[in-house]
């Protein structure tokens, strides 16, 4: 797998810094599809919807992204990480100082363990794991966490 993309950030929070990235020049951010998602909207009647985002709120303006505020997912110390409400799921690395990466998601089918399981949520967490690589070579290279705690540098990536 590979493709094109740029981080921006999304939301600047008091506790935390929403980033999350744009594949290929599209127009709206990973995260801003699966936020604008009817499907994702309307699921449970919007219960998951509207837990899943108070939850990404209170994230971003109280607590910070911090590993002991996110579901690590996959391997232990492997950077990957989850939110989730009911069966609605949504997926990021975590940075640390308070940033966190955010790609989409989508519902976890009932009855399904992991998100290997499924066929759209595993996409989701392969496009996430690629990013991370991706930054992950440039970090402290061409890409900084600055002292205020936000990502300078170089953040459009081309293969």
């Amino acid at each position: 797998m590979s493709f094109n993309f740029h981080i921006e950030l999304i939301q600047d929070g008091r506790a935390g810094k929403l980033y999350s990235f744009f594949i290929n020049e599209e127009e709206h951010s990973e995260i801003t599809k699966f936020l604008n998602n009817q499907e994702y909207i309307a699921y449970r009647s919007g219960s998951h919807y509207k837990g899943i985002t108070a939850k990404l709120k209170n994230l971003v303006k109280n607590y910070g992204f911090e590993e002991n505020k996110l579901e690590p997912i996959g391997h232990v110390g492997d950077g990957k990480f989850e939110l989730k409400y009911g069966h609605l799921r949504l997926y990021c690395f975590w940075l640390g100082k308070g940033i966190a990466v955010f790609d989409s998601g989508g519902i976890k089918p009932p009855g399904t363990r992991t998100y290997q399981d499924d066929e759209i949520l595993s996409a989701h967490v392969e496009n996430l794991e690629f990013v991370r690589i991706k930054l992950d070579e440039r970090l402290n290279d061409s890409v900084f966490v600055n002292e205020e705690c936000y990502l300078e540098g170089n953040l459009t990536f081309e293969d």
